[in-house]
C-alpha cells in the first residue's frame, strides 16, 4: 500500500498557472487522511513558498530545497546545509561567471546582491518570500541549504557539466533543464530528503509513489515504489518511470491520486 505521495512543483503538481485544483485535492486528502497516507511537496522550491502554495492544506509535508529542508506541519526533521567554508568556496567559484545570477538559500531566508539588475530581483519575489538584499554574500554565508544560479537556458548542460566535475567532492550541481541550476550539499536530493522523512515516519521507500517531470525529479523516481512522470515531461526522465500520467496542465497528479485511492 502507497503510504506517501511526493510531487515535485513546476511542471508536475501546479498548472503552468502556478495554480492548482484545490476542491479535488481537498477530497484527496480526506481520503489520505482515513487511510494514514500522506502528501509531500517535494521541490527546489524554498519552504516558505511552499507553504504559500499549500495555505490551505496545513497537513502537507515538505522537501524543499531540492532535499535542503525536511519538514512536516509542525517540526522539521532535517536540515542538509553547507558548512560555512564551502559556501563561501561555492561562491567564490561562481561568482565571477558573466550572464548568471545568483541567490543563496538558508532554511527561511533567500539573498541576493544589491548590483543584480532590479528587474531580477523583482522576479525572484515571488519564488522566494523572504528575499533579502544585501552588497556581500559572505555575512549571510551561513546554514546555506542551496546556491541557485540563473543561467542562459543554452548554458545549462555546459555548466551542469563543469561544475559536477569541479564540485564533485562537496557539491551536488541539479537541475531541471530551464536555465536554473540548484548547487545542493554532496549526497543530498529529492531522495535523500524523501528517506530522511520516511526513517522519521515509518515509511519505506517501497511504500512511496513519487511524480515527477524533470532531471532533479529522477532521483526520488529511481527510489519510490512506484514511479510517475507527466506526459508534458522529458523523453530522458520518461524512461524512469512506471506509469505516464497526464499533464501538469491537466492536473495528472490529481487524476493518478484519485485512480489510486479509489476516488
Amino acid at each position: 500500500m502507497i503510504k506517501l505521495f511526493a510531487a515535485d512543483m513546476d511542471g508536475t503538481f501546479l498548472r503552468p498557472s502556478q495554480d492548482f485544483d484545490e476542491a479535488r485535492f481537498a477530497r484527496i486528502q480526506e481520503a489520505m487522511r482515513k487511510n494514514g497516507q500522506i502528501f509531500v511537496a517535494a521541490s527546489g522550491n524554498q519552504k516558505p513558498r511552499l507553504q504559500r502554495i499549500f495555505k490551505n492544506f496545513p497537513a502537507t509535508y515538505f522537501v524543499a530545497e531540492n532535499g535542503g529542508v525536511v519538514a512536516g506541519p509542525d517540526q522539521t526533521y532535517a536540515i542538509n546545509a553547507f558548512s560555512d567554508d564551502i559556501a563561501k568556496k561555492l561562491i567564490e567559484l561562481v561568482m565571477p561567471l558573466p550572464d548568471c545570477h545568483l541567490l543563496l538559500a538558508t532554511p527561511d531566508m533567500s539573498y541576493m546582491l544589491s548590483r543584480e539588475p532590479a528587474a531580477v530581483i523583482a522576479g525572484q519575489h515571488e519564488w522566494c518570500p523572504h528575499l533579502t538584499v544585501v552588497d556581500d554574500f559572505i555575512p549571510v554565508a551561513h546554514q546555506v541549504v542551496k546556491v541557485m544560479v540563473n543561467c542562459r537556458a543554452e548554458d545549462t548542460e555546459p555548466l551542469m557539466a563543469r561544475w559536477q566535475r569541479e564540485m564533485a567532492a562537496f557539491a551536488n550541481p541539479t537541475s531541471s533543464g530551464r536555465g536554473d541550476i540548484d548547487i545542493i550539499p554532496k549526497g543530498v536530493d529529492k531522495a535523500s530528503g524523501l528517506r530522511e522523512l520516511g526513517k522519521a515516519l515509518g515509511i519505506s521507500e517501497a511504500e512511496m509513489c513519487t511524480y515527477g517531470d524533470g532531471g532533479n525529479d529522477i532521483s526520488m523516481l529511481d527510489a519510490a515504489g512506484r514511479a510517475v512522470v507527466m506526459a508534458n515531461g522529458s523523453e530522458t526522465v520518461k524512461r524512469h518511470a512506471d506509469v505516464i500520467a497526464p499533464s501538469n496542465q491537466d492536473q495528472g497528479v490529481l487524476s493518478d491520486m484519485m485512480q489510486v485511492l479509489g476516488l
